[in-house]
């Protein structure tokens, strides 16, 4: 049954990827026209925003030049004021020359006069009391007098024509500091009016381009409208196509779904079965392991207990043997020490009857016979006392085994001769 229904199921799969495939085309392309539409009002918008920043730059430009040229004139208009200003400071201060100038020489004049008054007064009371003796003093007084008036008169005369030629240049640079200012506010007003006219020329410019965008806007927003207009009317028509197309869809899909989830249903109920009978297979088996399991066990424990018998009979048995192996080893120390202590005791003795012997040569003046007996080179300054010769007994060592027992080895190294002890 299931190899029966397999290839229609497989049908229906096809046709139901095919259908979400032509669904997924749908929706793509809808989101492309409405993404196409939506570039082509930012780019709309674009062009709006930059057409309106270049108007406003030329107009923020003509601003600025207006600006500058207001600038300009008042900064001509602020040195007309400053050269007037300096112009009436220098009147007020020639004024104040002058009139300092004037007072004086008035104040001077009122010395002199106060002077020749009291010298004609002085001179009147001379002449009072002395008319007749000093009509000659009189006469010279006189004469000084005139000339110091007229010395008075030629100063006053002189400060009034300095007085008079300053005026006439303190007017003259005024009339030319006015002249001046007439020339800078005519240059002033020509050329405000040259901006002026520039700023209106700007400004028709500046209205025509924004006239001008404003027409290509409203084109550019109809024609938007228009495609607008026409993909959303496309969008309606292909979205109740494809609504329709999707409800047939979805009917066949039902359709095969509920095929589907009967066909689950039966392969569910068999594999249920099938589950619990492997189930019961399986539970047989973890009972057979289990039991096999627990024999295993029991056969490790005993082959342990078995290895941990035999391995403490091993231990025994080499215990015993190495006791044994330390006691021979012990006797045949004990024997080769006995060996050792009768040789070096017979060697002593031999020894001792060489040397005396090798004495006894000496004496006699048989140095050949003393020479073969001890020969100077192997007991060179020989003792009895203090000198032993190189045997076989400086060429062992003591060591000591595991056991406590002293045993004599060879050394690595053997000399012919004596050597000193101690």
């Amino acid at each position: 049954m299931q190899s029966l229904a397999s290839p229609s199921v497989i049908r229906k799969q096809r046709t139901l990827r095919q259908l979400q495939a032509e669904c997924h085309a749908a929706k793509r392309t809808l989101t492309s026209s409405k993404q196409a539409s939506i570039e082509a009002e930012a780019r709309s918008a674009e062009l709006k925003a930059g057409l309106v920043r270049d108007v406003q730059r030329s107009l923020e430009a003509g601003q600025s030049r207006v600006a500058a040229a207001e600038r300009d004139l008042e900064v001509q208009e602020v040195e007309g004021k400053a050269a007037l200003w300096r112009e009436d400071i220098c009147r007020s201060q020639i004024k104040r020359v002058a009139g300092e100038l004037k007072q004086s020489s008035k104040e001077q004049l009122g010395q002199r006069k106060k002077e020749l008054d009291s010298m004609l007064e002085r001179v009147a009371e001379y002449e009072h009391l002395k008319k007749t003796p000093h009509q000659d003093a009189q006469v010279s007084m006189m004469a000084k007098t005139e000339e110091v008036s007229h010395r008075g008169q030629c100063a006053a005369l002189e400060a009034r024509q300095r007085v008079g030629e300053e005026m006439e240049d303190i007017a003259k640079r005024i009339e030319v500091a006015k002249e001046q200012l007439v020339k800078m506010r005519v240059k002033c007003s020509a050329n405000v009016k040259e901006l002026m006219g520039r700023f209106e020329d700007a400004k028709c410019i500046y209205e025509a381009k924004v006239k001008e965008v404003a027409e290509q806007n409203e084109d550019l927003l109809q024609r938007l409208a228009m495609i607008r207009a026409e993909h959303e009317d496309h969008w309606h028509e292909s979205l109740q196509k494809n609504s329709q197309l999707q409800k047939e869809r979805q009917g066949a899909i039902q359709q095969i779904a509920s095929r589907s989830q009967e066909l689950s249903l039966s392969r569910a109920a068999f594999c249920q079965q099938k589950s619990a009978e492997s189930r019961r297979q399986a539970e047989a088996r973890l009972e057979q392991m289990k039991r096999h399991v627990q024999d295993v066990r029991c056969r490790c424990r005993e082959r342990v207990q078995l290895g941990k018998e035999m391995a403490q009979e091993k231990v025994r048995i080499a215990q015993d043997r190495f006791a044994e192996h330390v006691q021979s080893s012990e006797l045949r120390a004990s024997e080769a020490l006995d060996i050792r202590d009768k040789a070096k005791a017979e060697f002593q003795a031999a020894l001792f009857r060489c040397c005396g012997a090798a004495d006894e040569a000496h004496r006699r003046g048989l140095a050949e016979v003393a020479e073969i007996l001890m020969p100077f080179d192997a007991w060179r300054g020989f003792s009895p006392a203090g000198l032993r010769p190189h045997t076989a007994e400086a060429s062992t060592r003591p060591v000591t085994t595991s056991s406590g027992v002293e045993v004599w080895t060879l050394k690595v190294h053997t000399a012919v001769g004596l050597e000193p002890v101690g």
